[in-house]
């Protein structure tokens, strides 16, 4: 009885470690959706949602969302700033964007399997240490 209730208590520490991407795979997933994103290599982001992003999130749409950034803030610039975070039980990786006129944060909610669940352009998030 005890052996079990040792593993039962280690079981979720064994699960949510599994299912946390690396801060190197979060690293060179969002390189590479940034790097998509300027070559207009739209295919190659959305290979990486999951079903429902695919769904929801066509391909013309995502091309609209980065023809109007760049419209709006100016040329895509670099990148910068990469981070990770958990929320709402999702692995979430940030890079901030500059653009001419502008920076703005990308963020990437990622499930289990790695895959792109969420994909948000927003207002950069404050710094931890001005929080």
């Amino acid at each position: 009885m005890k052996l079990l209730l040792a593993i039962l208590l280690c079981f979720p520490l064994l699960t949510s470690y599994a299912q946390e991407v690396s801060q190197q795979d979060g690293e060179a997933l969002i390189k590479s959706v940034i790097d998509d994103f300027q070559q207009e290599a739209f295919e190659n982001v959305r290979e990486r949602f999951d079903e429902r992003m695919k769904e929801n999130f066509s391909l013309e749409q995502m091309q609209e969302v980065w023809k109007n950034l760049n419209s709006q803030f100016g040329a895509y610039q670099d990148h910068e700033k990469i981070r990770m975070k958990q929320q709402q039980g999702y692995d979430v990786v940030l890079s901030q964007l500059n653009f001419k006129n502008e920076s703005l944060d990308l963020q990437l909610a990622l499930n289990e399997e790695k895959q792109i669940s969420g994909m948000f352009f927003q207002p950069l998030e404050p710094a931890a240490d001005q929080e």
